[in-house]
């Protein structure tokens, strides 16, 4: 039989509203991602700057370089672990989005209760958050509304700057679509500003971290499950 594989991108048409899919992944990881840094002196979401961290302070403050690598390891194991679902369920395209990111939004929600009722330490939260977030990203990575890492907030910023100065015909850059560079920068940032100007409090980010994820992902689910042909 001859191999009539498609292009991956087309099997995952998830979000009915790609841009502000996108837009609301990155405030989540935005939100989260300030919270952590004024929280604990390390991101959760920005690997790249952790190994920064890691690198300076590991000679001067050893304990936040730990915390550091704890993200990193976290970021790690999430990846895999989203990865291993995705691949367990290859023949469900939107299974393989919906449920590691239903999962990591529970990791997200778990971390919430960890810090306000068991009073968990940062060696705890860090790295299970970290494992959450990138265990998001992953599951969206080849979503169209991202098609690239929503973690990589530095990734995004310099596509959209890119595309920008490559003219207006161009529509990707590294196989970006610029509209979801744009939406992930965008979104991280007013994420990470409503946190640093006290817009959303200063005890517990969650709640407002995760609502506009969960309410495209439940959208999402929705949407799929009214589109099936209806069995006679």
């Amino acid at each position: 039989m001859a191999d009539t594989a498609v292009d991956s991108t087309d099997r995952y048409r998830f979000f009915a509203r790609p841009w502000l899919a996108a837009l609301a992944l990155a405030w989540t990881v935005g939100v989260i991602d300030a919270y952590s840094f004024e929280a604990y002196g390390v991101f959760t979401s920005n690997q790249a700057g952790n190994l920064v961290v890691l690198g300076t302070q590991l000679p001067q403050d050893p304990a936040r370089a730990g915390l550091a690598a704890l993200s990193l390891l976290g970021a790690v194991v999430g990846v895999a672990v989203a990865s291993l679902i995705q691949r367990a369920l290859q023949r469900h395209a939107w299974l393989q989005i919906a449920v590691p990111m239903l999962l990591m939004i529970a990791l997200i929600l778990l971390t919430s209760f960890m810090r306000q009722v068991l009073n968990s330490p940062a060696t705890m939260l860090v790295p299970i958050t970290s494992m959450a977030l990138a265990g998001l990203a992953t599951a969206v990575l080849r979503v169209p509304a991202v098609r690239g890492w929503i973690t990589a907030n530095t990734g995004a910023v310099l596509t959209t700057v890119h595309t920008v100065f490559e003219g207006p015909k161009a529509r990707t850059s590294g196989g970006q679509p610029v509209q979801s560079a744009v939406m992930i920068t965008l979104g991280f940032l007013c994420g990470a500003l409503a946190w640093g100007s006290g817009i959303l409090g200063s005890n517990e980010p969650t709640l407002p971290a995760l609502l506009p994820t969960a309410v495209a992902v439940g959208l999402a689910v929705a949407n799929d499950i009214k589109s099936r042909p209806k069995r006679v």
